[in-house]
């Protein structure tokens, strides 16, 4: 794990975690969110920018909001996709959920872990997973990804 410690509101009672890695991730789903109590968001770092690299800031720009819309959050701290006692701790941090949402699939979701029984029985793709047949449920944001994913399942909703 990181040497980097961030401040956490964890939700003792959340079942469901908005996995989100900018502040953007946040207005994506606050309107889902909002009615459903037992939620909490998680803070990813970034895989595209390390901390010791600036990567913090979208940590602290991404607490901040959820401090300013009295969320719950937890932070993952998630560095080497390929380091097995990591995938330990990735498994370990996400099993309390029974439904991990996220909008990408990018770490630690981008994991081996997400392509075994674990992430299989526990995961929701919003607007992303056409390609993958284990997904449950997709929310599609607007009327182009409806049509792609439904062209992908042969059905529309």
């Amino acid at each position: 794990m990181s040497k980097y410690l961030f401040e956490e509101n964890p939700n003792p009672n959340a079942k469901i975690a908005f996995v989100m890695w900018t502040p953007f991730d946040f207005y994506v789903y606050k309107n889902v969110a909002k009615y459903l109590p037992e939620s909490e968001f998680v803070v990813c770092n970034t895989w595209f920018k390390p901390l010791e690299k600036g990567g913090g800031k979208y940590i602290v720009d991404s607490i901040n909001l959820l401090k300013k819309n009295r969320a719950h959050w937890r932070i993952i701290y998630q560095i080497k996709l390929h380091d097995l006692l990591e995938s330990k701790d990735i498994e370990k941090f996400f099993e309390k959920y029974e439904l991990v949402v996220g909008l990408r699939l990018w770490p630690p979701l981008a994991s081996p872990l997400f392509d075994n029984w674990f992430f299989k029985k526990k995961s929701v793709l919003m607007n992303y997973g056409a390609g993958k047949k284990e997904i449950s449920l997709i929310i599609a944001g607007n009327p182009v990804f409806i049509k792609i994913i439904g062209q992908s399942f042969h059905k529309t909703h």
